[in-house]
């Protein structure tokens, strides 16, 4: 008669602070190369520790790749659509004159797919407005102007008011 749990539970050692875990992604993450258990020789906590670590002490180089790579998305219009709507969400929760706005898309995937498959616009170079200025940004309530048509928008005669 066996008492307990007769399964043995994998363990593995950290290479670095040598604790025992489990021997699963959740304590080890996934590794692709030279792992014969598909996971890495260190710990979540001791790859977190040793990452963190290298980034502050490379603080320039961090920021400038950051930068370099935003630039590369920001070329793309998903990139474009998806900073948008980071903007938005920003701007909904902390400009003077928002407080009664939100951002409803749920997900920067979400107005990129209507932007990209309902609107079948490419915004780079337009403006975002809001046709109903009271209304929240959600679909049916956004457009894409250029900078002299959303100017007119909201300093012209024009009925509308920019966002």
């Amino acid at each position: 008669m066996v008492s307990g749990n007769s399964r043995k539970e994998n363990v593995k050692v950290c290479g670095k602070c040598l604790k025992k875990l489990p021997a699963n992604v959740e304590f080890f993450g996934k590794e692709k190369r030279n792992s014969k258990d598909g996971l890495k020789n260190w710990c979540r906590t001791c790859c977190c520790a040793v990452t963190q670590k290298w980034q502050d002490e490379n603080r320039e180089h961090v920021l400038a790749e950051g930068r370099r790579r935003a630039g590369e998305r920001y070329k793309t219009v998903e990139g474009y659509v998806v900073n948008l709507f980071h903007n938005m969400c920003k701007r909904c929760s902390k400009q003077p004159g928002y407080e009664n706005i939100e951002c409803k898309f749920a997900s920067a995937d979400e107005l990129v797919d209507y932007v990209l498959n309902t609107m079948q616009v490419d915004p780079r170079g337009l403006d975002c407005h809001r046709i109903d200025n009271d209304g929240n940004y959600e679909p049916g309530n956004i457009e894409f102007l250029t900078e002299e048509e959303h100017k007119e928008a909201h300093y012209g005669t024009a009925q509308r008011s920019s966002c």
